[in-house]
């Protein structure tokens, strides 16, 4: 079975979730990595958050962590993610 390689980009996230990655109905797919940069220009808290849209069920991975300026944030790497959004993120 081949792989399918995809990037996903949020740019502008603000103070509330953004979906990053919505998986189809019936496909799976992993999380290889996800990197958050701070261009604020102060530190920033940042969260991130799995939620499956079938059972309503949420789960962060990452909260209120600090990035300060000029800052990244590398929280994830290989997560598997079938039918569920990934990287509902906000600072």
């Amino acid at each position: 079975m081949a792989n399918i390689y995809r990037k996903k980009i949020a740019t502008g996230v603000g103070t509330s979730l953004t979906d990053v990655y919505v998986a189809n109905t019936g496909v799976s797919g992993i999380a290889i990595g996800m990197t958050i940069a701070n261009i604020t220009p102060s530190s920033v808290a940042a969260n991130v958050k799995i939620f499956s849209a079938a059972t309503s069920n949420s789960a962060f991975i990452v909260k209120e962590s600090t990035i300060a300026y000029g800052g990244t944030l590398v929280p994830l790497g290989g997560v598997i993610v079938t039918g569920k959004q990934i990287g509902r993120a906000h600072v």
